[in-house]
């Protein structure tokens, strides 16, 4: 499969995605479907989704072995890894075929990683790519990723880096134990280009909370020869990444719904984000907030960016580059950052104000309608990192593709429904602030639903109300510190109306009863929902906001 959709840019990242190598490992190919239905049903909904997809390609091969699979399948008691080749029909009916991941022609043979004998379960194959899988993955692989940037003698030149502006980014998804894994795997050494590889890695992990499986990295668990991620990196000369999900080969259906699919979404979303240069990109600070407020000067413009956040991940010491401050942030409106042409009036760079950047971006001559807001930060060594985007509405207050909602008319001291979002098309009226909010179309047995680990959803309206009543849904993932908070704010600093701790419900289960009211007299409104906790990979799921006015 391949998604993209039409976009200025006339050189696309390309990403390449595969799963189901190993028969057993049900869990990947279902993730893949998942992640491909989240990102065509967020296309013009969620800015960032809208401009990953109109910049990138991404191709996904969600069975790399079906005939495996249905033998699998057919046959569970097997736990069939492997290919189905009979070879020379001297293995039993449950342990002949080939170990697809040993079989790519880089490394090939060397028995540290893989085995020679055809009935074990990481048999090698009788040559490098003697398996049609592995011939149809890597001419599959060699069509879309640049010839320019491959070597010569890969072998030969293994310790000669790529550098910074390759482009491509491979990944490949397993079961199970919960690991980010990337080059080298064949030995328990770093990479040519261990920098840019592991912060990458560390950046993927920060949101699934996966361990780092790598050489030189204290959790390699045992060498691979001839996989698939050694091969792309070494051959092809892209990023190459892979993924230990979930806790069993046949996983539960309870496991893969509240735990894999939420945490790994966005973590194959923003492997997207990167894939143009992604081993550039992943060295560069993230913006971690943008918000656009529009008023009579023009779209007023805060952000926070940082070099850290996602790449200092817990368990792991500080990495090299994390070290760096931010130098700036840029601004562009409607023109993606790798497509302005020099400065032609559309980029303005924001002010470092101390406790973060700000900037006025004129809307003279900008049409009324919605609009993305681009945003790209700088390290104090040059680096760029991953674009951000939101979208905002002139004539209006930044939102999501739905026209920002008022209240009807009524009378004094009557209820009146002002917003009712359930979340089942993206964030609705409402706007997510961070890279830690994320969109599900299905999560914790809900449709539509969205998950807060750091940012907020918030939404701006015009009113004539003076008091407020605000109910929602909520999910805890367990019964720790971590509160969901409601806010408002008329202008400037946000007040906080109440916050709600998982110590004091159960964990693991909606509560649809959560509620608040609050009284504030002003003509315009901002209400936002946000997590707060010490613990960073938490998180809150909310669902089903109810804003409710009455005039007193």
């Amino acid at each position: 499969m391949k998604i993209t959709a039409k976009g200025t840019s006339s050189f696309k990242g390309k990403m390449l995605l595969t799963g189901g190598v190993h028969a057993r490992e049900y869990a990947p190919p279902e993730l893949l479907m998942r992640f491909a239905a989240d990102a065509l049903d967020k296309y013009n909904k969620d800015a960032d989704t809208t401009w990953i997809l109109e910049h990138t390609e991404i191709h996904i091969i969600f069975y790399v072995n079906p005939d495996g699979r249905r033998k699998a399948e057919e046959e569970p008691n097997t736990m069939w890894r492997k290919n189905v080749d009979p070879g020379n029909d001297k293995c039993s009916d449950s342990t002949y075929g080939v170990d697809i991941n040993r079989n790519f022609d880089f490394l090939w043979g060397d028995i540290s990683g893989a085995s020679k004998s055809p009935c074990d379960d990481d048999y090698m194959g009788t040559s490098a790519g003697s398996e049609t899988e592995t011939q149809a993955l890597t001419e599959y692989a060699k069509s879309l990723f640049p010839e320019a940037q491959r070597k010569r003698d890969p072998v030969g030149q293994m310790d000669v880096p790529f550098g910074e502006n390759i482009m491509g980014l491979y990944m490949d998804i397993h079961a199970y134990g919960g690991f980010t894994y990337y080059p080298w795997g064949h030995k328990d050494t770093k990479s040519p280009d261990n920098a840019s590889l592991e912060a990458l890695g560390r950046k993927i992990s920060s949101f699934n909370g996966y361990d780092l499986w790598a050489g030189g990295q204290t959790d390699f668990q045992y060498p691979v020869s001839g996989d698939t991620s050694d091969y792309m990196y070494a051959v092809l000369g892209v990023a190459s990444f892979g993924l230990e999900i979930g806790q069993a080969f046949y996983e539960s259906c309870t496991v893969f719904e509240n735990d894999i699919l939420p945490s790994n979404l966005p973590a194959l979303m923003y492997a997207a984000k990167v894939s143009k240069k992604p081993n550039s990109l992943a060295k560069g600070p993230d913006v971690m907030e943008l918000i656009a407020n529009i008023d009579k000067d023009g779209i007023k413009v805060t952000a926070t960016a940082s070099d850290s956040k996602l790449v200092n991940i817990r368990g792991y010491p500080d990495f090299e580059t994390g070290d760096q401050s931010v130098a700036g942030i840029a601004l562009s409106l409607d023109v993606h950052p790798d497509d302005l042409d020099g400065n032609n009036g559309r980029r303005v760079d924001m002010t470092n104000k101390g406790n973060g950047f700000q900037a006025i971006i004129s809307t003279n001559g900008v049409p009324s309608g919605r609009h993305i807001l681009y945003a790209q930060a700088r390290d104090s060594d040059g680096y760029l990192g991953p674009v951000s985007s939101i979208f905002v509405v002139l004539n209006g207050s930044p939102s999501s593709p739905s026209s920002t909602p008022t209240g009807p008319g009524g009378g004094a001291g009557t209820w009146e429904t002002i917003v009712e979002e359930n979340f089942d098309s993206g964030y609705g009226v409402f706007t997510k602030r961070g890279v830690d909010v994320r969109h599900f179309t299905k999560a914790k047995r809900r449709e539509g639903v969205v998950r807060i680990q750091e940012g907020n959803v918030q939404l701006q309206f015009d009113t004539s109300y003076s008091q407020y009543n605000v109910s929602f849904s909520a999910f805890f993932r367990a019964s720790t510190n971590s509160k969901i908070c409601l806010d408002y704010r008329t202008k400037g600093t946000w007040n906080e109306v109440q916050c709600w701790s998982g110590k004091k419900v159960d964990p693991q289960t909606w509560h649809d009863d959560v509620s608040a009211k609050f009284n504030v007299d002003a003509t315009s409104l901002a209400i936002r929902f946000r997590r707060k906790s010490d613990l960073e990979k938490d998180y809150v799921f909310i669902d089903s906001i109810t804003i409710q006015g009455k005039r007193v």
